[in-house]
């Protein structure tokens, strides 16, 4: 086949109307060679708009996904629509794709967008992809820009078969064969079906039913750690001795925090509510907010389990901190009872998430905001 354009396009599909608006919207690029729909293996579709196939997964999320992409692109790009949902590609969305990733020399490039919610049109800035970004629920928006030599030279590594996590397992691979860029401009359009707060979303990791999804986003973050040589393994260390020293507190709540007094007073309120049988305390660090937080804050002065914390360059947690340091992904509301969910969990695995300080001043090196 002559491929026409420089862009193979692959949509997830699943309502035949939302599908057809993207890909509407999609016609209007020039650069666009061929579009795929990725559909569920019981997909039946009548007839198909011009230039475009119907590919049956067994799963929009697994890694046998990306091996087909990888087999099906023939144009030099592939650009991947995550969501079901209908997108609109602004009118030189493409162009700058193409024009982004051929002066970065990047292999994966994902933008700025919009977000339709609830009728109301919202700028959806994005952050950067760095070399710690490791979480498996990174932002990068609805549409991924791809060189499609990356995709081959993934299926030729013989990646293990993810049924859950073929995206973060790729983009990993990605991140240590190529360059993740973002770029900084608002391409398209997306609608949102997810209305939840962040906070809500941020806590998807801790529901009983997602056990299999999570054990399999370890093991993939575990072989991508071995992958790059930061790797330590639990053999290479003593077990804590919790009983060795005399802590005021078993656990302590961090709540990294800037700029969030609309929010933080809930998250001070709902981490001082969980339903513990042993004491634990707050540390709020505030990393110089120029908003109202550190008022919202010094509402709570009088408690004595909450401590406010504004940090120079680095953080020095003294004794007040506990044996357990739970550090909040957000500053919003935390689940009902939380922290007993997990204190017996970490005690037993002394996992990555576990933190040990001592009496003595133990620095803490990175300052997280939210």
């Amino acid at each position: 086949m002559t491929v026409q354009g420089k862009v193979d396009c692959f949509l997830l599909h699943e309502n035949l109307d939302d599908t057809l608006k993207t890909i509407q919207g999609l016609g209007l690029q020039s650069d666009i060679n061929h579009i795929y729909l990725l559909a569920a293996q019981n997909a039946d579709i009548k007839q198909l708009p011009e230039n475009t196939t119907l590919l049956s997964v067994e799963s929009p999320v697994s890694t046998a996904m990306y091996l087909k992409m990888a087999t099906m692109a023939e144009a030099p790009y592939v650009l991947l629509c995550l969501k079901t949902t209908p997108i609109t590609a602004g009118a030189r969305a493409i162009d700058r794709f193409l024009e982004v990733a051929n002066d970065a020399g990047a292999a994966w490039v994902y933008a700025d967008h919009y977000s339709v919610e609830k009728g109301e049109t919202k700028a959806h800035p994005l952050i950067d992809y760095q070399e710690g970004s490791l979480r498996d629920d990174f932002d990068f928006g609805s549409l991924i820009f791809l060189d499609t030599k990356i995709l081959r030279q993934y299926a030729a590594s013989a990646p293990k078969e993810r049924p859950y996590g073929g995206l973060y397992d790729f983009r990993l691979f990605v991140s240590r064969e190529g360059l993740i860029f973002h770029l900084n401009e608002m391409l398209y359009t997306e609608e949102e079906s997810d209305l939840r707060t962040t906070g809500e979303k941020n806590f998807d990791y801790v529901n009983p039913a997602q056990r299999g999804v999570q054990k399999e986003m370890e093991d993939i973050c575990t072989d991508h750690l071995k992958h790059i040589g930061a790797f330590l393994s639990s053999d290479e260390f003593d077990d804590v001795d919790f009983d060795k020293e005399d802590f005021r507190y078993e656990a302590s709540v961090i709540i990294p925090v800037r700029n969030r007094e609309r929010t933080v007073g809930d998250a001070i309120e709902s981490a001082l509510n969980q339903q513990c049988t042993f004491d634990f305390n707050v540390i709020v660090i505030n990393n110089h907010s120029t908003d109202g937080t550190a008022t919202e804050i010094d509402k709570f002065k009088d408690n004595p389990r909450v401590i406010h914390l504004v940090p120079e360059r680095r953080i020095w947690v003294l004794a007040d901190a506990g044996i357990m340091l739970y550090v909040a992904p957000i500053a919003e509301n935390l689940p009902y009872n939380w922290i007993p969910m997990t204190f017996i969990v970490m005690q037993t695995l002394y996992s990555a998430s576990l933190m040990r300080f001592t009496n003595n001043m133990q620095p803490w090196s990175s300052v997280l905001t939210s």
